[in-house]
């Protein structure tokens, strides 16, 4: 896909991970868009919107902490969640 290409979500059920979620309308990079399985209930792909990329941010961006350290935790968001 190019830059100018186009996905429109017909029959497959389509996720995408960008800002816009109670629009009636999104555009969004072709990169952050991916088909769900029908194998996977909406119930347990819920929380991936949330919780999981909240709990990742943490980790993938968090600075190093050693024993010892005060570390604080505020508003945990989609974590506690689940």
């Amino acid at each position: 896909m190019g830059p100018s290409s186009c996905l429109v979500a017909t029959a497959l059920t389509l996720q995408r991970f960008n800002m816009g979620g109670l629009a009636e309308y999104c555009v969004v990079p072709a990169n952050r868009v991916f088909v769900l399985p029908n194998s996977l209930p909406y119930t347990e792909f819920a929380i991936l919107g949330c919780a999981i990329f909240t709990a990742y941010g943490a980790m993938a961006h968090a600075p190093q902490v050693c024993p010892g350290d005060f570390v604080a935790v505020i508003g945990s968001g989609g974590v506690g969640s689940r």
